[in-house]
């Protein structure tokens, strides 16, 4: 049977319905008779699979959060939700999309993340007023050359797929500024990628990029560049990078590796190194001699805090040593003075 524990609650304006985190199987009637003017439904943290086909007539909904259910395919009444702005289905078992979800003209975010999601939805490319769109933990190997028809697109994340490459056209989202594709196999970027002139953030981390990308360096914009976890080596990093990054706050490179000396000029720049047992974040800037970012080398003979304990042991038994010395000395004086009275004794 059934179940939908408890009531949603229905805020005092009537804007908004929660019924979110109850384990329900199902959604309450109460959801769409009483709800009719509800702009923001909180369905996520149940076990849904399906949603009541007369949700098409919320005709205010605006924001939808389906997230940590257990929907395969978004129900087909979501695509006639045409007021929906913002979608939230993270976390279900989605495989795919509907192919009318075109139908949402007004959807601007998009949030599919942690499904199950082997091909990118072409039917997105069709959405062209979308400008969030979050796809990180799928399965997914390649982007559509047609990813470049979501002209509004500013914000792309596609962490944790199966990513061997990025299309060139992705060079031609003339208004991305978040581009986030860490953690899959990426091996090189498009030779024209300097042309995205609006990206300020940029996340390549944990990726098997070899050589170090030419085109980042027209991205001069760039805020925040994670580049660590690849494969470049250091001698790969051009010497004049901290002149073509004047504008950026944080930037990630390989770690245990020291950034070259013309990154010095980065004042507000961060780096990060990361180690097995700690992370290390070191700020930039002029007045940073270039000693103050080496590797810290311990003392022949061990540890630092081996040789302060070997230096107090030594300054022990020094001040032992001194201590045994003095009556010695002490002991010396007493007896030449005992000799000496002897002889006095003598000649008298």
């Amino acid at each position: 049977m059934a179940s939908h524990p408890g009531l949603p609650h229905i805020s005092l304006d009537g804007l908004k319905c929660h019924f979110a985190e109850r384990g329900a199987t199902v959604v309450p009637p109460g959801v769409v008779t009483t709800a009719t003017r509800v702009e923001h439904l909180q369905l996520q943290g149940n076990q849904l699979e399906q949603l009541p086909e007369n949700l098409n007539e919320l005709h205010q909904l605006v924001e939808l959060e389906l997230q940590n259910n257990r929907f395969k395919v978004l129900p087909a009444v979501v695509c006639r939700l045409e007021t929906l702005a913002i979608i939230r289905a993270s976390q279900n078992l989605l495989e795919k999309l509907p192919n009318d979800m075109n139908a949402l003209i007004n959807l601007k975010a998009l949030e599919i993340d942690g499904n199950m999601i082997s091909e990118f939805p072409m039917v997105l490319t069709r959405m062209s007023k979308l400008k969030i769109l979050n796809l990180d933990g799928n399965l997914i190997s390649s982007l559509p050359d047609e990813i470049d028809n979501m002209k509004q697109l500013c914000h792309l994340s596609v962490s944790k797929n199966r990513l061997t490459s990025l299309p060139n056209s992705i060079c031609n989202l003339k208004k991305l500024s978040h581009l986030n594709a860490s953690h899959n196999e990426i091996r090189s970027l498009p030779k024209s990628f300097g042309r995205i002139n609006m990206l300020r953030e940029l996340f390549l981390n944990s990726n098997r990029i070899a050589e170090f990308p030419r085109a980042l360096c027209k991205l001069t914009g760039l805020k925040m560049l994670f580049l660590d976890q690849n494969l470049i080596p250091h001698s790969e990093i051009p010497q004049d990078l901290g002149s073509k990054f004047k504008n950026a706050s944080l930037l990630r490179m390989e770690p245990q590796r020291l950034m070259p000396d013309e990154l010095a000029m980065l004042h507000r720049m961060s780096y990060r190194r990361q180690t097995s047992t700690s992370e290390q974040v070191f700020h930039l800037g002029l007045e940073i001699a270039s000693s103050d970012r080496r590797e810290h080398v311990p003392p022949e003979g061990g540890s630092d805090e081996e040789t302060a304990n070997k230096r107090q042991k030594i300054g022990e038994e020094d001040k032992d040593q001194l201590t045994t010395d003095e009556p010695r000395k002490e002991s010396g004086a007493s007896s030449r003075a005992t000799r000496r009275r002897k002889r006095t004794t003598r000649k008298k």
